[in-house]
């Protein structure tokens, strides 16, 4: 238990502190803001999203390293690792289409529509 305890100690003063500092260092350079992103406000969504992406990419690893064939690849990304293709994928599910009137709503809350 109190290993536990030390644990949850560690991750609040210093692995929480160091997603809201990574996320509140991004800027928006569409509307460009002075300000930057305020990472308190998303600092659950961001860890699980990063924790979500830490066990899928060790699944896909996994699996990748089991099947023991090649991905085929489209002529243009004949060169990009697996793993950076993996990484693609994921970023693309990002890829989206802001109204600029939404942007600033976005920017000032936690996301949520």
């Amino acid at each position: 238990m109190a290993q536990a305890q030390a644990t949850m100690h560690t991750f609040r003063l210093n692995k929480k502190q160091c997603f809201i500092m990574q996320y509140g260092a991004k800027t928006e350079p569409a509307r460009r803001r002075v300000h930057k992103l305020d990472g308190r406000l998303t600092v659950g969504e961001n860890i699980a999203d990063n924790g979500g992406l830490r066990v899928a990419y060790g699944a896909y690893h996994l699996h990748s390293t089991r099947a023991k064939k090649e991905e085929q690849r489209l002529p243009t990304f004949g060169n990009w690792t697996d793993a950076q293709m993996f990484f693609l994928a994921f970023a693309n599910t990002w890829c989206e289409a802001v109204k600029p009137s939404a942007i600033n709503y976005l920017l000032d809350t936690d996301g949520v529509y």
